[in-house]
């Protein structure tokens, strides 16, 4: 695939590091440092959307009753909505919307990659990938009792209809707790197969290396045995 970049804007929040634009990609062309974050405890995370969409009053055969926002964050990137891992809301909001908040502390984000739904969608099927083409991604601090601080913002004008969409944010990564990713709503879905987010990889941090370490002295009678081959020299 062709890779495509753009530029976010981003703006200096409370207790974070002003970065001044991040990369993205269209496609899988290029590799996200770090690795993937999966809390895997529900209780560290809370995933929620604007909608999802459900069959009524029946679910075709074959078919899951729902697809829920849950889908979106579960580590599987199956685009393929039969299969059960796609997250889709309905269309009765102005703004569609998903969202993960880290409920156990902000992470240092190295970057996101987003995985479109790639069945076909519609009578007669026909491809969907274009639903995702005016998303706009979010991060955002939670900074004490008040309102979540935006920490950067990107909406999309690197390509139309791709599978993949990588976002990379250089010098070492963004501080957010919280990632959103929107698109308006023309009377179309939001769609996502699963939604990556990356970290630094710890693993990888060199170990600190020991400076000025003591060295053992020489044993005393080493010293005194040099001390007689001087004198003994000197006599002669």
């Amino acid at each position: 695939m062709n890779i495509k970049i753009a530029t976010v804007l981003l703006s200096l929040a409370c207790c974070s590091v002003n970065f001044a634009n991040a990369d993205i990609f269209a496609g899988l062309d290029h590799t996200i440092p770090g690795v993937i974050y999966y809390p895997f405890s529900p209780s560290s995370f809370t995933v929620s959307s604007s909608t999802e969409f459900c069959y009524a009053p029946s679910t075709p055969p074959g078919y899951p009753d729902c697809y829920p926002a849950e889908n979106a964050f579960d580590g599987n990137t199956n685009g393929y909505h039969l299969d059960g891992s796609v997250f889709i809301t309905d269309t009765s909001d102005p703004d569609l919307w998903w969202q993960v908040k880290f409920d156990s502390g902000a992470k240092v984000l190295t970057g996101v990659r987003i995985w479109n739904r790639i069945s076909l969608c519609g009578a007669p099927p026909a491809p969907c990938l274009d639903r995702l083409d005016d998303f706009t991604l979010k991060l955002m601090l939670s900074c004490g009792d008040g309102p979540a601080k935006l920490q950067g913002t990107y909406t999309n004008t690197a390509g139309s209809g791709q599978e993949v969409y990588e976002v990379v944010f250089p010098d070492g990564g963004i501080v957010a707790d919280e990632i959103k990713i929107t698109v308006p709503n023309t009377g179309d879905f939001l769609q996502l197969a699963e939604v990556q987010v990356y970290i630094p990889d710890t693993s990888k941090t060199p170990t600190p290396k020991t400076c000025n370490k003591a060295k053992n002295p020489p044993p005393a009678s080493s010293n005194k045995n040099k001390r007689k081959r001087r004198l003994v020299k000197t006599r002669e």
